[in-house]
């Protein structure tokens, strides 16, 4: 939902630019499932000193109890996006408890504190970090919202270059929240997974490879991505196979990502190139 400005909602049946993995901000796959949603963590305009943020938000399934002691968790990646601005990335993205909702006409108080939020500056575009934390309950919340609720002074940021006086921004998907009273729960909270049933198991060989790389997987491989250190794809390949093998010989000798869907789940891992 919508608490604040414009959050955004990207799924793998939408239209390029929301779509999962081809979201405009950056080529990225869900934590889980099919969809996860990006907000602006911090947006300084240089010609304004009204700091910017996005937040997204939820009813909770029940109201929380005054005095239960709660464990909550979230997944984050850096987009590595910032056209039209200078691109940065920022910490404090983090997750607030309330007793009302918010809109973009009535924002969340940017009053420094939040229920959870890293002090680490998440700039990994490949993979997903985990926020995880716990919390008394001091009020019957009803509602969590996710974004920066830390002026700019106390957000910490670098900058990944461009125009020196340019506005600068940083953006983050988010996805696979979760809230509950049993803290085993939210310590292996991995997120919804696809399908439940079985488990993936993927292998990649020979790494480092010089020629043909092979891809062996105990159910359909769907879809094999290479991408750079940047996150952006190179090479993309769709297969209903379980073994999957292709040369390496057109790419140049170094560190890639390799991306690979199967039906009920994603493996990312470091593919190096020798030639």
């Amino acid at each position: 939902m919508n608490f604040g400005n414009t959050p955004d909602y990207y799924n793998g049946c939408a239209s390029p630019g929301l779509n999962v993995p081809y979201a405009q901000p950056g080529y990225q796959y869900a934590h889980s499932g099919v969809a996860m949603s990006g907000i602006v963590n911090r947006l300084t305009i240089y010609y304004s000193s009204n700091p910017y943020r996005e937040y997204m938000g939820a009813q909770l399934i029940d109201t929380l109890q005054v005095g239960q002691k709660y464990f909550i968790s979230l997944f984050i990646n850096f987009s590595g996006y910032g056209y039209p601005f200078k691109e940065i990335a920022a910490n404090k993205t983090g997750l607030r408890l309330s007793t009302i909702p918010y809109d973009s006409s009535y924002l969340p108080a940017l009053n420094n504190f939040a229920h959870l939020y890293t002090d680490s500056i998440v700039s990994d575009s490949i993979n997903w970090f985990k926020i995880s934390g716990s919390f008394m309950a001091d009020s019957a919340y009803k509602y969590l919202v996710i974004g920066n609720f830390f002026s700019d002074t106390l957000t910490d940021t670098v900058s990944f270059g461009g125009a020196p006086f340019a506005s600068e921004g940083a953006y983050y998907y988010i996805d696979d929240v979760c809230v509950t009273t049993d803290s085993i729960y939210n310590e292996t909270w991995t997120g919804v997974q696809v399908n439940s049933l079985g488990k993936s198991e993927v292998s990649i060989y020979p790494n480092p490879t010089s020629d043909i790389l092979t891809i062996k997987s105990n159910e359909i491989i769907e879809k094999v991505d290479i991408l750079n250190t940047m996150g952006q794809p190179i090479q993309m390949f769709e297969t209903e196979n379980k073994i999957f093998l292709f040369s390496t010989l057109d790419l140049s000798s170094g560190i890639y990502y390799i991306s690979i869907k199967t039906r009920t789940r994603v493996t990312k891992s470091l593919l190096k190139i020798i030639h």
